[in-house]
C-alpha cells in the first residue's frame, strides 16, 4: 500500500511520485515541501531528484515551477548543494536555466534567479553556462526592479569571470544588442546614483566585467557598442570613477579591445574619449598604466600621420620622448600582471605583428612588455626562454632601430 498525503516528507514524496499527471495534487506537494524544508540544513538528493522529475515532466506549467524553485531553493542554499549528486544538480541547473527561457517575462524568474545566485554552486557544478549567460542577460532586459537586476548581473558575471577556453571561444554567439543596451543603461543608472545612499558598486563593476568578457572574438558585439552609444557612457564614467582603479581598469580593458579592430579605431581616435585615455598614461595604477599605453599603441602602430587629425590628440611626447617610457617598463618587467584574468585576451599574433613595427618604436616598446604578461599567463612565470626567443631575434634584425636593440638586450639581462 502507497500511503500519499501532506503531513510529512514521505507522504508528500509518494505524492510527487504516483500523482505526476495531476497538476493540482503536485502543486498542493509542492507547496507543503516548501514549508517543510525550509529550515533544513542539510540538502536530500530523494527530495531533490523527484523536485527534478515534477518539474521535467511539468516543463510548460508555470504554477508547478513556481513551487518547485522554492523547494529546490531551500535545499541547495549557501553550501547544502555540496552534498547533492554531481549529475542531480546538473539536471536541475540546467532544468532551471531552460524555464527561464521558457518564462522569460515572468515573476518565476525571480525564483530561478535566487536559486542560482550561489556562488560557490555556480563554480563548483557543471551545467549549460553559455544558456545560463543567455537567460541571465534575456532576464535583465525583461525587468527593471533593482533586485532582479542585481541578481541577474551577479549571476552571469561570476559565469564570465570563471569561463574556460571552450566557453570564451562561444561568446561570439550572444549578439543581441538588446542584451548589450540593458548593460550599458543599467550602467549609466548606477553612475547618475554615484555618491547617493542606494548607489551600488558591485554592479556597474560586474556590468563592465560582462560587456568585456562578451568581446571576445566577438565583432558583432564590439560594432553593437559604438551604435549603442558605448563611447560616451564610457567616457563619462572615466570622469566618474576617476579615483577607482577598479573601474578604471575594466574601462580600459574594453577600449584596448575595441583599439585592436581596424573599422572602430578611427572612430575611436576621434572621440573625446582617447584625450581621456591618453591622461591615464602617468596614472599610479600598474594595469592602467599598462592598458593606456597599449590603447595609444595601437594607434601609432597602424595608422600613417594621413588618417588622422594628429592635432586633436598630440602625441609628440610619446613619439619622441621613449626614455622616460624604456626605463618604466624595465622597472616593471618582473612585476606580475598575469593575476588579471582579463589579460587572458591578449592575442599571441597581433602582439608579434606589434613588435615588427619598427617605424613606430613606442608601439614596439608595448608590444614587447605585453608579451612578457603573455607569456607569463600562458606559459608560466618559470618560463623565460619564450620571450627571450622574441628578444633575441629583434636584436639580430637588421630593421630594428638601435634603440630597441638596446631595450631588448636590457630586458635579455634581466630574466
Amino acid at each position: 500500500m502507497i500511503v500519499t498525503g501532506e503531513t510529512n516528507e514521505a507522504q508528500i514524496l509518494s505524492t510527487l511520485q504516483t500523482y505526476k499527471n495531476r497538476q493540482t495534487y503536485l502543486q498542493k506537494a509542492l507547496y507543503n515541501l516548501f514549508i517543510i524544508t525550509r529550515n533544513y540544513k542539510e540538502t536530500s538528493a530523494e527530495i531533490l531528484q523527484n523536485i527534478s522529475d515534477v518539474m521535467i515532466s511539468k516543463l510548460k506549467s508555470q504554477s508547478i515551477q513556481l513551487a518547485a524553485t522554492t523547494c529546490v531553493y531551500n535545499l541547495t542554499k549557501q553550501n547544502m548543494y555540496q552534498k547533492a549528486p554531481t549529475l542531480l544538480l546538473t539536471k536541475l541547473i540546467n532544468t532551471i536555466i531552460t524555464v527561464m527561457l521558457s518564462f522569460p517575462d515572468t515573476l518565476l524568474q525571480k525564483n530561478c534567479l535566487i536559486v542560482l545566485c550561489n556562488e560557490s554552486m555556480l563554480n563548483n557544478c557543471i551545467y549549460n553556462k553559455l544558456e545560463c549567460i543567455k537567460a541571465t542577460l534575456e532576464c535583465l532586459s525583461n525587468f527593471k526592479d533593482q533586485t532582479t537586476i542585481s541578481s541577474s548581473i551577479a549571476i552571469c558575471a561570476q559565469v564570465c569571470l570563471n569561463a574556460d577556453l571552450n566557453l570564451r571561444k562561444q561568446f561570439k554567439k550572444i549578439k543581441e544588442q538588446k542584451y548589450l543596451r540593458s548593460l550599458l543603461n543599467t550602467i549609466l543608472i548606477h553612475m547618475r546614483r554615484f555618491g547617493h545612499i542606494h548607489h551600488d558598486e558591485s554592479v556597474t563593476h560586474s556590468s563592465l566585467d560582462i560587456i568585456f568578457y562578451l568581446s571576445e572574438e566577438n565583432s558583432d558585439w564590439c560594432r553593437s557598442f559604438i551604435t549603442l552609444n558605448g563611447l560616451n557612457v564610457y567616457h563619462e564614467l572615466i570622469e566618474v570613477f576617476e579615483s577607482d582603479p577598479s573601474a578604471l581598469f575594466k574601462i580600459l580593458c574594453m577600449m584596448y579591445k575595441l583599439s585592436e579592430i581596424a573599422e572602430i579605431r578611427s572612430i575611436l581616435f576621434s572621440h573625446s574619449i582617447s584625450k581621456g585615455i591618453k591622461r591615464l598614461l602617468d596614472h599610479e595604477d600598474l594595469n592602467i598604466n599598462f592598458l593606456s599605453m597599449g590603447y595609444i599603441a595601437n594607434f601609432l602602430g597602424h595608422m600613417t600621420y594621413s588618417h588622422w587629425d594628429w592635432n586633436f590628440i598630440k602625441f609628440d611626447d610619446m613619439k619622441y620622448a621613449l626614455k622616460p617610457r624604456i626605463d618604466f617598463v624595465k622597472l616593471n618587467w618582473k612585476t606580475n600582471l598575469s593575476q588579471m584574468p582579463e589579460y587572458k585576451q591578449l592575442s599571441l599574433d597581433y602582439l608579434l605583428e606589434l613588435t615588427r613595427m619598427h617605424n613606430e618604436p613606442f608601439t614596439q616598446i608595448w608590444s614587447i612588455w605585453a608579451l612578457n604578461v603573455y607569456y607569463s599567463i600562458n606559459c608560466g612565470l618559470k618560463d623565460t626562454n619564450s620571450c627571450k626567443i622574441v628578444l633575441n631575434k629583434l636584436v639580430n634584425e637588421d630593421e630594428t632601430s638601435p634603440l630597441i636593440k638596446k631595450f631588448c638586450s636590457d630586458l635579455i639581462s634581466l630574466n
